[in-house]
């Protein structure tokens, strides 16, 4: 059925049309519930502060309200696991404090939480059973100098000072994904860990968050002004990359293509947009 959101401007007393624009997303669990996540103060009537859970005929999850999180930037879903990422202030850039709460799956309550002092917002959330990994544009972490992505311990919270993948680069990581035993990580960078890399690249699990030198993409950008790997997904044994490219890997291309998500062998035969003139 169809959603209805009151929305409320953050910094504003009063309530106004939900936009597209909007800082909001939504993301899907296992069992088919869908969390719904942005500025708002209601859905379909029922009153829900920013973070609302959907079930699958739409309407909303009664059960399930966690209350209000101020600033909302990511909600992640693993296995049964929900984690919020959220931030201390609206603006994505000075001094924050970002806060990672896993909430429990029945009742909302708050079953695990993390603090990160930062100089930027977050980018990019991603956590499996021992660690988060967060990305972004920041410089400092916890008041020390420290390039992203970084990794926190989940058992303390605290960071994992040997995990330090971009060393002394200057890295932006937009992107991230945990699959295929390894973090994927896509940005804007030519080199990572001092291995060449253009805007993807595999890291592997280890103590350092060394490159996975086994994996390499390498494409063909489709402008000079753009030539981006912009955006990746996982869906069953496959990697589907999104961007400004017309080859990858020597395989012709179009904006999107399918990889093996363990040697990143490129499906040929998996051309969805060709011939189409498309501004990914």
């Amino acid at each position: 059925g169809n959603i209805s959101l009151q929305a409320q401007h953050p910094h504003s007393a009063g309530a106004h049309q939900f936009e597209s624009s909007e800082r909001g997303g939504v993301t899907v669990q296992e069992d088919g519930k869908i969390l719904l996540w942005g500025v708002f103060t209601e859905v379909n009537g029922t009153p829900r502060d920013g973070l609302a859970r959907l079930n699958e005929d739409g309407t909303v999850d009664s059960t399930w309200n966690p209350g209000p999180i101020p600033f909302i930037s990511h909600v992640v879903v693993a296995g049964t696991e929900i984690l919020v990422a959220s931030r201390s202030q609206a603006s994505s850039f000075g001094d924050m404090t970002l806060t990672f709460t896993f909430l429990d799956p029945v009742s909302a309550g708050i079953v695990e939480q993390h603090e990160l002092e930062v100089d930027r917002a977050a980018d990019a959330v991603v956590f499996n059973d021992q660690h988060i990994y967060v990305s972004g544009d920041m410089t400092t972490i916890n008041e020390v100098s420290r390039m992203s992505p970084v990794r926190l311990v989940r058992a303390t919270g605290a960071v994992d000072p040997a995990f330090d993948p971009a060393g002394t680069e200057s890295l932006r990581i937009e992107h991230m994904e945990l699959a295929f035993g390894g973090l994927f990580v896509v940005g804007r960078f030519t080199t990572i860990g001092d291995v060449a890399r253009l805007n993807i690249a595999k890291l592997n699990l280890d103590a350092t968050g060394s490159v996975d030198t086994d994996w390499d993409l390498p494409f063909t950008p489709s402008r000079s002004s753009r030539d981006e790997i912009t955006g990746i997904a996982v869906a069953g044994n496959h990697l589907y990359i999104g961007g400004q490219f017309t080859e990858l890997d020597g395989n012709p291309v179009d904006f999107i293509g399918r990889v093996d998500g363990n040697d990143a062998t490129v499906d040929p035969t998996w051309r969805p947009l060709q011939g189409t003139d498309f501004d990914y």
